[in-house]
């Protein structure tokens, strides 16, 4: 008899647990709201433009082609571009991106085209000199 009071009392307390568990759910989703739509939907890509010699170069270009997503090197050739990737076409789930550095200051620099996948990481680029 005490075994199947104990039993009850323990089947009672795990629906009370489960039922306050989505108490707080709802309460934190009617505070905060559901995410918003674009949730996962931003996009960034990091990197350095240097040359063979390992020096960074300031001032380059680094665009996502034939977009207006763009930004330009610091002093220490590094770069980060931050975008909405929904203006994208997804290729077969995944997002591939052709992008592009242009030497805009010294002229000194061969353009360059690197392809770059959503989740690949840092994006560390080398121009070769004009000839």
């Amino acid at each position: 008899m005490k075994q199947a009071a104990f039993n009850g009392r323990m089947l009672l307390r795990k629906i009370l647990t489960g039922l306050s568990l989505g108490a707080v759910t709802f309460i934190f989703q009617a505070c905060y709201g559901p995410p918003p739509p674009d949730w996962n939907e931003k996009e960034e890509i990091t990197g350095t433009v240097k040359t063979e010699a390992e020096t960074p170069i300031p001032g380059i270009r680094v665009s996502i082609n034939e977009t207006p997503v763009n930004t330009i090197t610091n002093n220490n050739g590094s770069y980060l571009m931050r975008f909405n990737r929904d203006t994208f076409v997804s290729v077969s789930g995944d997002y591939v991106y052709d992008v592009l550095f242009e030497d805009i200051t010294h002229e000194a620099f061969e353009d360059q085209v690197v392809t770059w996948r959503s989740g690949d990481g840092p994006l560390h680029v080398v121009l070769q000199f004009k000839e």
